[in-house]
């Protein structure tokens, strides 16, 4: 049983020829009791005052019979009067007296004393969700318990007969699927199904349960395995896929609404082109160069991270019995091959990622018929009847244009 001290003070002032009574009453809990002060002739209230007043003072003339009630809040009991001095000495207000009634004529005080028991609350988790979940006083002061997202179950006393407030913040990702398994003063309370914040008046010991659950969502990341590279997530650096072509592909989960940024580190002679393939929630990276790709995770979503050599060689050059040349240009527009004899074997180094076109140019009397022989960023390029071919040269590739003699039968 905890012990909450309610105490009246009364107080005389010499005026003239009379005499002047302050009586103060000062408390400090909720809801523990409350004093009643009242004139004795009159019957009349002149201040009622509970324990959540920082101080009650009536100023009453001398003489003035005083009638003084203590009334215990829920679960409250009435102690009895204590720490008399002055007129309250020897006076009615003794024991458990109460009403009691003494007269007034010098400074004089009084104590009120209650008891109030405490109750055990406590808060479960149940779940792989996360939240903070607080119990609160309704009507001001200290939290009850403050039970962290890490937390299982957390327990603390408090008053009995007080109004307590629960409230709950899941985390990111977590889905609060309502209370259950209540107890107590719990039971028919109005902390139900879903509803938080939700209020109680604690009449006993407590508890409830708390359901979570989390929604994950899926991210599909995938490389390319011309080059070697990482990808991480860089806020919490979660290895996401690993260096190297034997695991093109990666799947990993994430609480709905997680903001993710993926960082793609290109392995030793590889570099970072950009991300590709991107769907869902990291749609807004797609085609972007940067090797960040930062967006909140709201629905499942893919994406490809390309890393290719830094360094790569094509070798074109010409089959059949015809004659003519093929030319090889970059982006710019600059030639960088230039083949012109029937099963010459012509390469060049290009940087990782570069964009060309290569371009059969068959002279009199001959025809071109196709490309073959295409391999690595090439081979999209087989078979192909156009005397240009544009493509990204992201590994070693190798091309041959078919030329053949307009003068022999074309096989």
């Amino acid at each position: 049983m905890k012990t909450i001290t309610l105490v009246c003070v009364l107080l005389f002032l010499a005026t003239g020829n009379a005499m002047a009574a302050d009586v103060a009453f000062r408390l400090t809990l909720v809801p523990s009791g409350t004093l009643t002060i009242a004139n004795t002739a009159t019957q009349s209230v002149l201040k009622s005052c509970s324990d959540s007043s920082a101080s009650c003072e009536v100023l009453v003339p001398a003489g003035t019979s005083l009638t003084l009630t203590a009334t215990p809040g829920i679960q409250s009991t009435f102690v009895g009067w204590q720490g008399q001095n002055g007129d309250a000495v020897g006076s009615a207000c003794s024991g458990t007296t109460s009403p009691c009634s003494l007269v007034v004529n010098q400074i004089s005080s009084i104590r009120a004393v209650f008891q109030t028991p405490t109750h055990k609350v406590t808060i479960n988790k149940q779940g792989s969700g996360q939240a903070t979940i607080t119990v609160s006083h309704t009507l001001g002061g200290p939290n009850v318990i403050s039970c962290q997202k890490e937390q299982n179950s957390c327990s603390a006393d408090a008053l009995a007969g007080r109004v307590l407030t629960w409230s709950l913040v899941p985390e990111t990702g977590t889905t609060f699927n309502g209370w259950s398994n209540q107890t107590g003063s719990l039971v028919g309370s109005p902390c139900v199904n879903t509803t938080q914040p939700c209020q109680f008046t604690l009449l006993a010991d407590s508890s409830m349960t708390a359901n979570l659950s989390v929604t994950l969502v899926a991210i599909d990341v995938s490389k390319s395995q011309d080059g070697t590279g990482t990808v991480t997530d860089q806020l919490t650096d979660k290895l996401l896929c690993i260096q190297g072509a034997p695991i093109p592909r990666c799947i990993s989960s994430y609480p709905k609404g997680t903001r993710v940024t993926l960082r793609a580190t290109p392995g030793t002679g590889s570099i970072f082109t950009q991300w590709t393939n991107a769907t869902g929630s990291a749609a807004v990276c797609n085609n972007s160069s940067n090797p960040f790709c930062p967006f909140t995770i709201d629905d499942p979503s893919s994406i490809k991270a390309n890393f290719v050599p830094e360094t790569v060689v094509l070798q074109a050059g010409i089959t059949g019995d015809g004659s003519g040349n093929v030319v090889v240009k970059n982006a710019s527009g600059i030639s960088v091959i230039n083949c012109g004899t029937t099963g010459t074997k012509c390469s060049a180094s290009f940087p990782g990622g570069t964009s060309i076109t290569i371009s059969a140019s068959p002279q009199l009397n001959s025809k071109f018929t196709k490309w073959e022989n295409g391999t690595g960023s090439a081979s999209g390029c087989n078979g192909k009847t156009s005397q240009n071919c544009t493509f990204v040269l992201n590994a070693n590739s190798s091309i041959r244009a078919s030329i053949f003699s307009l003068n022999q039968p074309v096989e």
